[in-house]
């Protein structure tokens, strides 16, 4: 839409309103693709240090993998405040709540 705006100053000869308009535009975009990056370097270092764990069944043993280590078949037990490790099928809940800010990007 500024961008468009921009368009319209330069058909218009407004080039000081065009170039006003393009830099805050570039400034905007700039700062937020910065923020994106180091917000994801942040959350890829918080997984390096606490690595997902999975409470599952396999084989008929309980045991805790590495969310990176489940297989197809695992059962996954997930109790209050677990985050879930993988793409699963849940067999049996009970008072079921989830979050899904993270996904949708709402605040909490």
């Amino acid at each position: 839409m500024l961008l468009a705006s921009a368009g319209i100053s330069v058909a218009t000869k407004q080039y000081d309103d065009a170039l006003s308009i393009t830099i805050a535009v570039l400034i905007v975009t700039l700062v937020g693709f910065i923020q994106e990056y180091r917000s994801e370097k942040s959350l890829d270092a918080l997984n390096d240090l606490v690595p997902p764990v999975a409470h599952c069944i396999r084989n008929g043993v309980k045991q805790d993998l590495l969310a990176r280590e489940l297989v197809p078949g695992d059962i996954v037990e997930i109790s209050l405040g677990d985050r879930v490790p993988a793409d699963i099928r849940i067999l049996q809940c009970a008072g079921l709540e989830l979050d899904e800010s993270s996904f949708t990007g709402e605040t909490v």
